[in-house]
């Protein structure tokens, strides 16, 4: 039986809707594989992920490791602190002691002051009266500085007089 353009028309316009499906059935499974290679590198990534994380656990049991040797350390520590304080409450009471009888020197000592004191007056009005005398011998020595830079100035003058009046005597003497 052989098909005549009729036929064949007639088929193509009934595979028409077919090859659209197929299409987009084609269109679908493209879609599907650039959704499958997403995913594939979403599931590397979390591959990652999960590497790092299984990591970090790793690195924070080692961590809990050191803070419980670390607490362990502090325990044994604060048993010495403890046994240093009962040293410490002994040797205080010792000081105690001690400072009662340095409070007894201090009296003594109080009463040498109280005569140094006395003592220290006098030497301030010493100091005092000489203060005095050193203000007039700089206010001397100023007047003294006074009067050799002034005789300085006058000798310094003199003699540049004199250079200018023995060169207009022998100029003089040279064109007269």
């Amino acid at each position: 039986m052989a098909l005549t353009n009729e036929d064949l028309q007639a088929i193509a316009t009934l595979l028409q809707p077919i090859n659209s499906r197929l299409d987009k059935i084609e269109t679908d499974i493209s879609s599907l594989k650039d959704s499958n290679i997403k995913m594939e590198a979403d599931i590397s990534s979390l591959k990652d992920s999960n590497i790092k994380i299984e990591t970090d656990i790793s690195s924070l049991k080692d961590s809990n490791i050191k803070i419980e040797t670390d607490i362990s350390f502090l325990k044994d520590s604060n048993i010495k602190m403890e046994a240093d304080i009962s040293s410490l409450k002994d040797s205080n009471i010792k000081m105690e002691t001690d400072i009662s009888s340095l409070k007894d020197s201090n009296i003594k000592m109080e009463a040498g002051i109280s005569s140094l004191k006395d003592s220290n007056i006098k030497i301030e009005a010493d100091i005092s009266a000489l203060k005095v005398g050193q203000r007039d011998l700089r206010k001397e020595m100023r007047e003294i500085k006074d009067k050799v830079s002034d005789t300085y100035d006058l000798a310094l003058e003199a003699w540049g007089q004199s250079t200018e009046n023995r060169t207009w005597l022998e100029h003089n003497q040279a064109t007269g």
